[in-house]
């Protein structure tokens, strides 16, 4: 099995409408376009990306703990691209990385930033986050009890305090991020355990005499789904956002938005499991891909399988796509 994450922060991953020679597709392009970042992962991975982190986590400033895609390490492919606006500065408030646990498993996750300092806040969840399912599986070994999906339960709980000792809890308070992680578990037959809080997706594709067939692994967490609970918790639902006074998150699950956490927004991820023995990709999202892509349409826009190229073809895409998206409205 490979791995690809997306990470988009508005609706992408459409091929472009409009021609692209024709002249309204070239003002366009020149005009606006929107964050998007792709992490393609092979068979193995350096230690690179544990070095990284090591450094990251040592910086006092919150803003030294940058967002976009993690260190580029071996065999794996990584795009991170910031978004466009002339009527406005744009951040990148994606995030996503690779790291390569003692066992020789993966864990992989994407980081989708909202809020005014959500990119803040996905940035020091890159930083800190791998050591934390790093130590959670660790116990779990140990004990030799429990499951995967607890011990990425248990880690994403654990952000909570870890967002408010870095001095990233003033403003987690109103900014957070969803986030997917991955396990995968390789060999001749594989095994992904996946943990997901907030809108984001994890899909699954196989290659069946000659083709890739895409289907769905996890459901994002919503609102509208969970509203009993949230509304028990004190939380205001409305149109599918969860407020708390002038704060709110449309989701109800997310890592950071602390001053929603008494009103029933969870850091607690749901988790999926998944076995398999075929040539496949599994392939992280963000709602700004999901909300207009389906995983058999991801299937069909695969024409590259070595992780940069595919990477980069990828992240093209979503560009493109959100230009179109604009186009057609116009």
């Amino acid at each position: 099995m490979q791995l690809v994450a997306v990470g988009a922060s508005t609706p992408q991953l459409l091929r472009t409408l409009a021609p692209r020679g024709c002249s309204s597709h070239r003002q366009h392009c020149q005009r606006n376009s929107h964050a998007a970042s792709v992490l393609a992962i092979g068979a193995c991975v350096s230690a690179a990306c544990r070095e990284q982190r090591l450094r990251l986590q040592k910086r006092n400033a919150v803003e030294d703990w940058p967002a976009g895609a993690g260190a580029s390490v071996e065999d794996c492919g990584m795009v991170s691209m910031q978004g466009a606006d002339p009527d406005r500065p744009k951040v990148n408030q994606d995030a996503c990385y690779v790291a390569e646990l003692p066992n020789g498993s993966l864990q992989a996750v994407v980081l989708d930033g909202h809020g005014k300092k959500g990119h803040v806040v996905s940035g020091a969840l890159k930083a800190f986050l791998p050591d934390l399912i790093e130590e959670q599986l660790a116990q779990l070994a140990n004990a030799c009890s429990g499951d995967i999906g607890s011990a990425l339960c248990e880690a994403f709980r654990a952000t909570d305090s870890v967002l408010r000792q870095n001095r990233v809890g003033q403003v987690a308070r109103a900014s957070g991020a969803a986030a997917l992680a991955a396990i995968v578990e390789r060999g001749n037959k594989w095994t992904v355990h996946v943990a997901c809080a907030g809108d984001c997706h994890s899909w699954l594709l196989e290659k069946v005499e000659g083709r890739w067939l895409g289907s769905s692994i996890s459901q994002p967490s919503s609102c509208q789904r969970e509203r009993e609970r949230l509304e028990a918790a004190g939380g205001r639902v409305s149109d599918g956002v969860l407020w708390a006074g002038p704060i709110g998150v449309a989701m109800s699950r997310a890592l950071g938005d602390l001053a929603l956490r008494p009103f029933g927004l969870l850091s607690e991820p749901e988790t999926w499991t998944i076995s398999g023995g075929s040539e496949s990709f599994l392939i992280l999202v963000s709602d700004g891909v999901s909300d207009v892509l389906s995983p058999q349409q991801c299937a069909d826009l695969f024409d590259a399988e070595e992780p940069q190229s595919l990477a980069e073809d990828l992240a093209e895409a979503a560009r493109e796509g959100w230009q179109a998206l604009e186009i057609t409205t116009m």
